[in-house]
């Protein structure tokens, strides 16, 4: 059972099946295509039917993490070892690591970053911001010029009850030093540095278009596709998307960390994610599923399914993120790629996953990121004009 539908993936997919199945006869692999809002709904209802897919997607680490609690998937360290426990960015397998055992296979790590236009950065004689006020500096300028389609805007911003506010607010939290929790699992939102992050995405706002309440992925890219705005705050997905739509932004779309901001402990951030593959404790195959995601996860296979979305597919692997086979990609080698690669490794070194943003997986950090509880309190000082300390302090009971 997977989420990942784009049709390249199927199509590439569908062909390692095929492949698989005519060299294991015994061996029929059904592949069941859900959409991202419905999977658990699904997966659910097929545990109670008492016919769990043998394997799923899981899209990140809390929802690993319970159906671990809840004795719905089980250990794949032998899996791991398999496919070269070694190979795997060892960040990666931290994440989704608990009680000493990973609980899912790593099939791809995304990253959330900041990008500029680089053509509007020289005609306006502006460098890459290294702090938070540089930032704003560099947003402010922007505004006051002319885009393609009229007034050009600073940032694209989302600020809606969404999983990308709430993501880009946790991001920017980290470059100022801030966590929800520490390590101990204290309540650190209401410390200077994280109410601060929030009095400076109300800046940014001021340099945003209007409707940002109401913008999400979709908004997020073709903003800055059309070039209506001068950054966006978004995953390298963007890079596939001004192909198909803009490709003429290639030469001079910028990724970068976000900048460190003025708290204390404040540095260049990035926020990770992973994408994984579960494996049912109560399916009727487990031999059959460990040996086909072994395969699939091994090989020339693991390349072609990590080519089918460029970049925003990365390897959890490290000698297939260095494979001359994988690299070999036209969208690699645009100016954009190129500055993109070198962003991805650094990300990769010192970015952060969300349940570990203290260091360690903290669980009860899970349910207040599934709540949204970031987004709406930024969606109350954005939208509903409530001061950022009165906005925190409104959201600090949801956090127990």
């Amino acid at each position: 059972m997977t989420t990942e539908t784009n049709p390249n993936t199927k199509q590439v997919l569908e062909s390692i099946v095929a492949d698989y199945e005519k060299a294991n006869a015994n061996v029929k692999i059904e592949v069941q295509y859900v959409g991202f809002q419905d999977l658990t709904q699904k997966l659910m209802a097929a545990v109670a039917a008492g016919d769990p897919p043998e394997v799923f997607n899981v899209q990140n680490q809390y929802e690993i993490f319970e159906l671990a609690r809840k004795g719905i998937v089980r250990p794949v360290d032998s899996i791991i070892d398999r496919v070269g426990r070694g190979d795997y960015f060892e960040r990666v397998l931290n994440a989704i690591t608990l009680d000493g055992k990973v609980w899912a296979v790593p099939f791809s790590i995304g990253v959330n970053v900041l990008w500029y236009r680089k053509d509007l950065y020289e005609k306006n004689g502006l460098t890459e911001a290294k702090t938070w006020d540089e930032y704003l500096r560099n947003l402010e300028v922007l505004s006051k010029t002319e885009g393609p389609g009229g007034k050009l805007y600073g940032t694209a911003m989302s600020v809606g009850d969404t999983w990308l506010t709430n993501d880009i607010v946790q991001n920017w939290m980290w470059s100022n030093g801030a966590t929800v929790f520490d390590k101990d699992g204290a309540v650190t939102l209401n410390k200077p540095n994280a109410v601060d992050t929030f009095a400076f995405l109300a800046k940014q706002a001021a340099f945003a278009p209007p409707g940002i309440n109401n913008y999400s992925n979709n908004e997020m890219m073709n903003s800055f596709a059309t070039g209506a705005v001068g950054h966006t705050d978004y995953p390298f997905r963007l890079l596939s998307y001004l192909e198909q739509f803009n490709p003429k932004l290639l030469d001079v779309a910028v990724p970068m960390l976000h900048p460190a901001g003025n708290g204390p402990g404040a540095h260049p951030s990035a926020l990770l994610y992973v994408k994984s593959w579960a494996f049912s404790k109560g399916a009727k195959n487990q031999k059959q599923a460990d040996d086909f995601i072994a395969y699939l996860e091994t090989g020339d296979r693991k390349v072609r399914m990590m080519k089918t979305v460029p970049v925003h597919y990365w390897p959890p692997l490290k000698s297939v993120s260095e494979s001359p086979a994988f690299l070999d990609q036209p969208l690699f080698k645009t100016p954009a790629g190129e500055r993109s690669l070198a962003v991805l490794k650094q990300a990769i070194e010192i970015g952060q996953f969300p349940l570990s943003e203290s260091g360690v997986p903290l669980l009860q950090l899970g349910p207040v990121l599934q709540r949204h509880t970031l987004a709406k309190t930024l969606e109350q000082i954005i939208v509903r004009k409530v001061a950022p300390e009165k906005a925190v302090s409104a959201a600090l009971p949801t956090l127990k």
